[in-house]
């Protein structure tokens, strides 16, 4: 079966995950990324590493990622850009279990197809 593009347009593909956060004592809701958005923070880090050094830039990923995932209860982004800096200095625990979120909800492209090939095949042809 071939999608249309209202079909593409209205599947809800961007769910979200609500990670409780010991070390500030609340929820915070980390989403799927959509193409642009994650197109833009991989462009982000790549030029941060450019400009900064490995070093400088990798202190700051995982903060970039979760700066692009984290919204509030209304879908809104709960970040602005500007905020990686200063989330990149809270605790590092933290920051990284809002990551491991961020990367269960959107997997590298060899996770997602190792688990596409898992996935019920169609045994249409194009052949």
């Amino acid at each position: 079966m071939f999608l249309t593009a209202d079909q593409i347009f209205a599947a809800d593909d961007l769910p979200h995950e609500d990670v409780y956060v010991p070390e500030w004592r609340g929820n915070v809701r980390i989403r799927r990324m959509g193409a642009a958005d994650k197109w833009r923070t991989e462009l982000a880090i790549l030029r941060d590493k450019e400009a900064n050094g490995e070093d400088a830039a990798l202190a700051r990923t995982a903060a970039r990622w979760v700066v692009a995932s984290a919204i509030n209860e209304q879908g809104e982004k709960l970040f602005k850009p500007d905020d990686v800096d200063k989330l990149a200095a809270k605790c590092g625990d933290a920051v990284e279990r809002l990551m491991r979120a961020v990367q269960r909800l959107n997997p590298t492209q060899d996770q997602a197809e190792k688990n596409s090939a898992s996935a019920p095949q169609d045994d249409s042809s194009s052949v």
